[in-house]
């Protein structure tokens, strides 16, 4: 089945960046991003912790369009990718937080893994780019979620609350000890 192909896909991927990830953590400063996150409910409920050496990406990716926050974390066996589109005070609630995590056990070979995928995309279509549009299908915004984002200097905090739209809870903050500015890509 092509989900599963795509699953199976994702958790090779994951593997190879998770392993890149830490040799890059081992050879790096501490600057970068660190998130911590908490799934308060369903099959995979706990704590998930990343630590990374990219920066964040605060930029905007036309002169004319709204500055926007982009991350990317990766841990051995979860991914999670957060877009928020404009960075306003009245637009920081319009997010897509997504979580992947590999159905994988300690010692358990990776090959064939499935993995569930948990998406929150508060983002209405108008703050998107067409192709954006085009990956959702047309199912428009799903789950909920309130965030709150500070600024200060070179660093930055990404807190939120939010719940899928089968209910499941994941609350996170992300600590950018680095970000990059970048305008007009």
């Amino acid at each position: 089945m092509d989900h599963e192909n795509k699953a199976a896909r994702r958790v090779r991927v994951l593997g190879a960046l998770s392993a890149a990830v830490a040799t890059a953590v081992c050879a790096a400063d501490t600057a970068g991003v660190a998130a911590t996150l908490q799934v308060a409910s369903g099959p995979h409920a706990g704590k998930y912790t990343y630590e990374g050496t990219d920066a964040c990406i605060i930029a905007a990716s036309e002169p004319a369009t709204p500055t926007g926050f982009s991350v990317i974390v990766m841990s051995d066996r979860s991914q999670l990718s957060i877009d928020l589109p404009n960075v306003d005070n009245a637009h920081v609630n319009e997010l897509q937080i997504e979580l992947v995590i590999a159905d994988v056990k300690p010692n358990q070979s990776r090959k064939n893994t499935a993995t569930t995928t948990y998406t929150i995309d508060t983002r209405p279509d108008a703050s998107l780019a067409q192709y954006q549009r085009d990956e959702r299908g047309g199912k428009g915004t799903s789950g909920t979620a309130t965030a709150q984002l500070s600024q200060n200097g070179n660093t930055a905090r990404l807190s939120f609350n939010a719940q899928t739209a089968e209910g499941v809870k994941i609350d996170g903050t992300i600590d950018c000890r680095k970000v990059d500015r970048e305008f007009g890509r």
